[in-house]
């Protein structure tokens, strides 16, 4: 079985390490991204089954990536949840 990659974007180290090695412990292939410029180049190379980004980032936020992604033709059609852990 071929894992579900997920694209994991997090500019808070510890939270991103940790939110990696638990969808790892379940079954996922995580490309961990500290950053939406980082993310974005990530992408350019292959196409995630999942993009799951922080919605406060320093530089571009978690909106501004979505809006970034939606003009990169192979991955409007996969799908994004936002978060942040400040409430």
């Amino acid at each position: 079985m071929i894992a579900k990659k997920i694209c994991l974007v997090e500019d808070t180290p510890d939270l991103l390490d940790n939110l990696s090695q638990f969808l790892r412990m379940e079954g996922y292939e995580i490309w961990p991204c500290k950053n939406g410029i980082e993310a974005m180049d990530r992408m350019k190379k292959d196409t995630p089954d999942l993009i799951i980004t922080d919605f406060l980032m320093p530089g571009i936020n978690g909106l501004e990536l979505i809006q970034k992604l939606k003009h990169m033709n192979h991955l409007t059609a996969v799908p994004v949840a936002l978060f942040s852990a400040k409430p």
